[in-house]
């Protein structure tokens, strides 16, 4: 009897430690996840300040390089957009610069905003509009 409890105890142990590595394992790809969104960000930004994005483009290639958005939906303005895509930084949701992507029926990009946050001396952010 002492040995089973002996054996349970060893197999309860094991499965601790096999949760907690896979705890591990999950927390290493969400990390890495994290580091490339944050990196294809920082390069759309780039290509915005650089005057590297051009109307016109395609959506799959500019998804390809920065990745799929956080948002997509269904739009209908004055510019011919039929989609707007959202794309801001992967753990920041309210206080964090936005960069919003618009394209036509073929899936050509009409325009884009870039949105930066704006702090407040009360410590306060807000994001500012940029067309």
């Amino acid at each position: 009897m002492a040995i089973s409890f002996f054996i349970a105890g060893c197999l309860g142990s094991l499965s601790g430690a096999m949760a907690l590595k896979r705890y591990s394992a999950g927390q290493k790809e969400i990390a890495s996840y994290v580091k490339a969104a944050q990196y294809r960000f920082d390069l759309l930004a780039a290509d915005i300040a650089g005057n590297a994005l051009r109307v016109g483009l395609k959506r799959a290639d500019i998804v390809g390089r920065y990745g799929e958005p956080v948002l997509d939906w269904k739009v209908d303005d004055a510019f011919g957009a039929v989609e707007k895509l959202l794309y801001r930084k992967p753990v920041e949701y309210f206080s964090t610069d936005r960069i919003y992507l618009y394209f036509d029926k073929e899936d050509r990009l009409v325009r884009w905003e870039y949105c930066p946050v704006v702090k407040h001396n009360d410590g306060v952010s807000g994001v500012k509009k940029n067309n």
